[in-house]
């Protein structure tokens, strides 16, 4: 046999091995994109295994700094530990025996014992129960009387001065539903998630009918009367150098009797003195134009997930593009199953998060922040 040939042939059957290697790693991989959780969890791949996908050079880096890595986990773990139990003593310690309140209403019933002369007895003491109730909710209506007046020296001058006092200013049109009674609607609503029609019920059994079209009538005109209030928030937050934006998925009922999936765009202001944030809705679409018809004049640093349109932001003079941690450790937990030293990064990550739980339970300003990371 040719000497030559002898050689060249395991090392086609080595390449041909390596091959078909990487391509079960991927079919692997979209299996599990196919079939598998969506979870972000480990699902316990020991690193003996070896390494498949990553080349010779990376391999020797990261095993040089595998100690430094393994000395700083365990200092965390360590500055973890001592945080959760000095937090367990203070809850422990902070636990009330029984509950408190400050600033209610005291009414207070003394009671006597029945049977008895009181005059001819002295008091030398007493005891002190305090017991918490609640009055139910009440539903009252506000009838308004404007008297129609007339001088009464003017009484037989048929051009004599009429005067009235002013008709109340309408929170909405029609005049028949006070301020209060709308707040506690959009209150119980958007903070305390009761829908329409269960409020319905509940004023139901107060006395009041209403239908469900009237509350939601009622809501959507009070939208209206705060928009500005909104359009403020829209400025305050965009005024940032530092938004976090993604699109949230909501269940949109504008079809009779279907719901269909769309999306509102959210918008924070991600800086310390975070001024909150605000939502955006237009037709429940994702599309890349909203966000950037919202940025267009913004200044400073985006933080997004990895969704395609967000690469704009990149191109775009003075925003700074910044990506999420949490996406990156979901790409090295899709990983996981097709090169076990995927979850060694997972655990690198995770020791990340509990250094930054340590840093604000210190209450780190920024600088120590980076220093640490």
């Amino acid at each position: 046999m040719n000497k030559s040939r002898a050689i060249v042939l395991p090392n086609k059957i080595g390449e041909c091995h390596n091959i078909i290697k990487r391509q079960a790693e991927r079919i692997a991989w979209l299996e599990k994109q196919l079939f598998g959780s969506k979870r972000d969890k480990l699902k316990g791949v020991s690193p003996q295994e070896g390494p498949t996908l990553f080349d010779e050079e990376f391999n020797e880096v990261y095993d040089v700094r595998q100690q430094e890595l393994g000395k700083a986990e365990q200092q965390v773990a360590s500055t973890t530990e001592e945080r959760r139990k000095l937090a367990h003593e203070r809850a422990r310690k902070n636990r009330p025996e029984k509950y408190l309140y400050r600033g209610l209403e005291e009414r207070e019933r003394v009671v006597m014992p029945e049977g008895i002369n009181l005059d001819e007895f002295d008091q030398i003491g007493a005891d002190t129960t305090r017991i918490l109730h609640r009055d139910p909710s009440k539903v009252w209506v506000e009838v308004v009387v404007r008297p129609v007046l007339r001088r009464k020296s003017e009484r037989n001058n048929p051009n004599s001065e009429i005067v009235q006092a002013p008709a109340c200013v309408p929170i909405i049109g029609g005049n028949h539903v006070a301020a209060d009674m709308l707040a506690q609607l959009a209150y119980d609503k958007f903070v305390n998630h009761l829908l329409e029609y269960r409020q319905v019920k509940i004023y139901s059994d107060m006395g009041v009918t209403l239908p469900t079209s009237t509350i939601n009538d009622w809501m959507h005109r009070l939208s209206d009367v705060l928009y500005p209030l909104y359009e403020s928030q829209c400025e305050l937050v965009l005024s940032s150098d530092y938004l976090q934006v993604d699109e949230v998925s909501w269940r949109i009922a504008d079809r009779p009797k279907k719901t269909r999936k769309g999306y509102a765009w959210q918008f924070l202001d991600a800086r310390p003195d975070s001024r909150g944030l605000y939502f955006y809705y237009y037709k429940g679409t994702r599309a890349g134009e909203v966000a950037r018809a919202q940025l267009k004049d913004f200044r400073g640093a985006v933080q997004t997930d990895g969704y395609g349109v967000y690469g704009f932001f990149e191109l775009q003079e003075g925003v700074t593009l910044l990506g999420c941690m949490a996406h990156v450790r979901r790409k090295f937990v899709e990983a996981e199953g097709s090169h076990p030293m995927a979850a060694e990064f997972v655990k690198h990550i995770d020791h990340l998060y509990l250094l930054e739980e340590n840093l604000r339970h210190e209450h780190a300003d920024a600088e120590h922040i980076v220093r640490e990371r």
